[in-house]
């Protein structure tokens, strides 16, 4: 597994690719706005759209979800 910081500041770095689950298919006022911010970001519904922080294997992913798949990576070699 390879994790490098993007380069890109502010505004011009790419938005997280990690695919996440609808909540409750969009029946909560939770799910309902951020349904709507990805829609008017432009970014699918499963999306996590947030700005990215990593390139993790090539994909980028914001700081949180880069944190989960190297987490699980851990946890995968160690058995």
């Amino acid at each position: 597994m390879k994790i490098t910081p993007l380069t890109e500041i502010g505004a011009h770095r790419p938005l997280c690719t990690f695919t996440i689950h609808v909540a409750a298919g969009g029946l909560t006022e939770a799910a309902k706005r951020s349904a709507y911010q990805r829609k008017r970001l432009g970014v699918p519904v499963d999306q996590c759209g947030k700005r990215g922080d990593f390139r993790v294997d090539g994909a980028v992913r914001c700081r949180n979800h880069a944190g989960h798949e190297a987490l699980n990576h851990l946890l995968e070699t160690r058995k």
